[in-house]
């Protein structure tokens, strides 16, 4: 938006334009990783990533393994995602994450096997990648060096996924390349694909309470808890807990 004269747009103007310029953002953002979902070919990416941070150092120090995905993106650009541990005490990541400069919430959970942290970040490397069109499938550190395995459609520009990577990191660098024809079947055979039925805020929902223990008995976690988390409502996040159920078992019964 633009005008031939200078202050031309008021306070709430500029405010109108700027969640309307949020709201076109999430569509296209959706948008891209719908056809993310429904592409034939798909390009796999792995970045190298080097420098310092708390976790590459703790790798370093610990001869460990950290490995984060699962990545939740909330509606004001913070992302819920999962921390786990190998090779040393869950203690020893907690530690690391809490000292993340963008790290806005650390919460441990009692998994046993993994993951063994949830952590809200802020200006995270998942959320310029589905920015960019793609989908940060996992990162893991080892030896104090980082990997960012990405999955992106293969007609999509490498260009702006490497943009997106160093935009986040200073010094990374494209280590593989491969492109995969989908053979895969969708995850719920015979019953159609249920993740094209859910909508981005169910899906993240319904991602955020499994991996939570939500479903475990007794609960792990409560879905004020949950609610929390993703910053909305505790009425709002079982809502979308609810719609997401009934996806699920739309896509289950009704093609039978």
């Amino acid at each position: 938006m633009y005008a031939e004269r200078p202050n031309a747009f008021s306070k709430r103007e500029l405010s109108g334009f700027e969640t309307l310029g949020e709201a076109v953002g999430f569509a296209l953002a959706a948008a891209q990783y719908r056809r993310l979902l429904e592409s034939d070919s798909v390009l796999e990416l792995e970045f190298e990533v080097r420098g310092e941070t708390p976790l590459f150092a703790a790798s370093r120090e610990h001869d460990c393994r950290f490995e984060i995905d699962h990545a939740v993106r909330t509606g004001d650009d913070r992302v819920v995602s999962y921390l786990t541990v190998e090779g040393a005490d869950p203690a020893v990541g907690a530690a690391a994450a809490r000292e993340l400069s963008n790290a806005e919430d650390i919460r441990e959970l009692d998994h046993e096997d993994g993951p063994h942290l949830e952590m809200t970040l802020t200006d995270s490397v998942f959320r310029y990648l589905a920015d960019a069109g793609a989908r940060g499938k996992r990162g893991i550190v080892e030896d104090g060096v980082g990997h960012m395995l990405v999955e992106a459609p293969a007609d999509l520009d490498v260009r702006r996924v490497t943009e997106a990577m160093d935009a986040r990191f200073p010094d990374v660098s494209l280590a593989a390349k491969r492109e995969r024809h989908r053979t895969d079947a969708p995850w719920w055979p015979g019953h159609g694909d249920v993740g094209a039925r859910l909508t981005d805020r169910q899906r993240a929902v319904l991602k955020t309470a499994y991996y939570n223990g939500y479903y475990e008995w007794p609960r792990d976690a409560d879905s004020e808890t949950l609610a929390e988390s993703l910053d909305i409502a505790s009425t709002t996040f079982l809502q979308h807990l609810r719609k997401g159920h009934r996806r699920v078992l739309e896509a289950m019964f009704d093609s039978q």
